[in-house]
């Protein structure tokens, strides 16, 4: 505690040279820049997985289950029996997903059908991603949504309502080289709206009802995956563990994490590969506190010398030289976790720094922050691990200086 004190004493005293004062300005300034720019950029990075989150959230569910073998699941399967009877569980919507060919008037696409069940949209708010038109998936129409990006490669009229979209889907083990348009079952179906989430999925997905799909695949109860909604705050862990158990090795069960894994694997990789960056620069900061601790020891000799004479310990007179550097490393990331958090709320509240151009759309207006109290902890903690590693020498020179020998 004692060297603390004169670690304190020393900073915010007057020095001879008015460089030491400016310069260790400048470190602390640079400690505050770095630290901000820590916090800015991590919860900004946060913000982005919490948005590409919230998109896949509308259209993959928390849990899908798909088979090991074969593709496909039989209604009458006993695992379905057992989900009606999971209170965790709000929907369970049985899934059927084929690569087709759609035309649509004269334009031709390939596409991914997904066939959904009835109760789909409210459970999933998918709704929530309507760009035009509206959303009627259910058995009793005969009506479709396209993404955004399928959408206008056909060239999608959703308000022209005698022109159907004409979905092909080969037989199974049935090909006609002879007779090429007899090997594919082919059911027209009326588009009524368009979605965007994510570029991936609104190039590639056409929404149908369940019945529409299986009238075309020849199909009576079967489904490619089953995809669960859970209540909020459910014990995910635990839940997948429990089903995993009870099915055994017959089925694949993933969360949505697990649906994605290399995306997200991915954007935590950016995270922590732009937070070394700024700690390498924060590292290059503290050279500037090196500079400013060896200035100090050199004004201070005379002090070290007294002290050491009056029966100050070694051990001491070094951390009076650490202690500062701590000081300053300190005072600088407070303050610059302090301004980082206040510019991270303002954009949160205020939207300062908006997304894109004139006339361009986006998912959100503003550039998303999320702020985990994790982030501010290791910023606040390698920012100070450097000012005291960057401490380590001087302070040994000030024994070397004042002629000290470490007993």
């Amino acid at each position: 505690m004692n060297s603390l004190l004169f670690s304190k004493r020393y900073l915010f005293s007057k020095k001879s040279r008015n460089a030491i004062n400016i310069i260790t300005l400048i470190t602390a300034a640079g400690f505050t820049v770095c630290t901000a720019a820590m916090i800015i950029i991590l919860s900004a990075l946060n913000g982005f997985v919490s948005l590409v989150v919230s998109l896949y959230s509308t259209f993959d569910a928390d849990i899908k289950i798909t088979p090991k073998q074969g593709k496909v699941i039989h209604t009458q399967d006993l695992l379905l029996s057992a989900l009606k009877n999971d209170h965790r569980i709000t929907f369970y919507n049985e899934v059927l997903e084929e690569n087709v060919l759609l035309k649509y008037d004269d334009k031709q696409s390939i596409a991914t059908i997904k066939a959904v069940s009835n109760g789909f949209i409210e459970a999933t708010h998918l709704d929530s991603m309507l760009i035009d038109g509206s959303m009627l998936l259910n058995d009793s129409s005969n009506t479709c949504a396209l993404g955004s990006g399928l959408a206008a490669k056909l060239d999608v009229n959703i308000n022209d309502e005698l022109l159907p979209v004409q979905v092909y889907v080969p037989i199974r083990e049935q090909f006609d080289p002879l007779n090429p348009e007899s090997s594919f079952n082919n059911q027209p179906i009326y588009p009524t709206g368009i979605f965007g989430i994510q570029q991936e999925i609104d190039e590639k997905y056409i929404l149908v009802p369940l019945k529409f799909a299986r009238t075309l695949l020849s199909y009576t109860d079967e489904s490619s995956a089953i995809e669960i909604t859970t209540q909020p705050n459910t014990n995910m862990e635990a839940m997948l563990r429990e089903i995993r158990n009870s099915v055994g090795e017959k089925y694949t069960i993933e969360s949505r994490a697990e649906q994605h894994a290399g995306l997200y694997k991915l954007m935590k990789i950016e995270k922590w590969i732009a937070f070394l960056i700024l700690a390498f620069v924060l590292l290059i900061v503290s050279f500037n506190l090196i500079g400013s601790l060896l200035m100090i020891v050199i004004e201070k000799k005379k002090d070290f010398s007294i002290l050491n004479a009056l029966g100050m310990p070694i051990k001491n007179i070094r951390n009076i030289i650490i202690g500062e550097g701590f000081l300053i490393a300190t005072l600088g990331s407070i303050i610059g976790i302090s301004l980082g958090i206040l510019i991270c709320f303002l954009q949160q509240h205020y939207g300062l720094l908006k997304l894109g151009g004139k006339g361009a759309t986006f998912v959100v207006d503003s550039y998303p922050i999320v702020i985990q109290t994790g982030d501010v902890i290791i910023t606040f903690m390698v920012a100070i691990i450097i000012g005291i590693l960057a401490s380590l020498y001087p302070a040994k020179t000030a024994l070397k200086i004042n002629n000290i020998r470490e007993e």
